[in-house]
C-alpha cells in the first residue's frame, strides 16, 4: 500500500470531508469499490475498469483529472505504466467514508520454519 505523509483524520473528520466532495469524486471512489467487491487492504484497482464504470457519465479527461488531484493530495498513487491505482492509508479511509465499507484485512499465514 502506498503511504501518505499527512496526519490521519478521525473517522468523523473524514466522513465530514467525504460528504463535501463534489459528485465526480464520490462517483469515482464508488466506482473503484465496485470494480472489486472482494478487495482486501493493499489491493490495487485496475484503471481501465474504473473508467468503464464511469463511461458515459464523465469524460476520460475529467476522471484522469480527479485521479491526479487525489494523487496530489496523497490519497492515491497512480502507476501509469501498468494502469494501476493504489490507495494510500488516507485514501483507504476516504474510500471507506464514501462507501461506508472497509475492505477486509487479509492475513496470510507464515510458513513454518524448515526442519532440515
Amino acid at each position: 500500500m502506498a503511504t501518505a505523509t499527512k496526519k490521519m483524520p478521525t473517522a468523523a473528520q473524514m466522513k465530514a470531508y467525504a460528504d463535501q466532495l463534489p459528485a465526480i469524486y464520490r462517483d469515482l471512489l464508488k466506482a473503484m469499490a465496485q470494480t472489486d467487491p472482494e478487495r482486501v487492504v493493499g489491493d490495487v484497482f485496475v484503471a481501465h475498469l474504473v473508467h468503464s464504470k464511469l463511461e458515459g457519465k464523465y469524460s476520460r479527461r475529467a476522471i484522469e483529472g480527479c485521479l491526479m488531484e487525489l494523487e496530489s493530495q496523497n490519497y492515491l498513487s497512480l502507476e501509469d505504466r501498468v494502469g494501476a491505482i493504489e490507495l494510500t492509508d488516507l485514501g483507504e479511509e476516504l474510500l471507506a467514508a464514501v462507501t461506508g465499507k472497509k475492505p477486509k484485512a487479509e492475513v496470510v499465514p507464515k510458513l513454518p520454519k524448515p526442519t532440515w
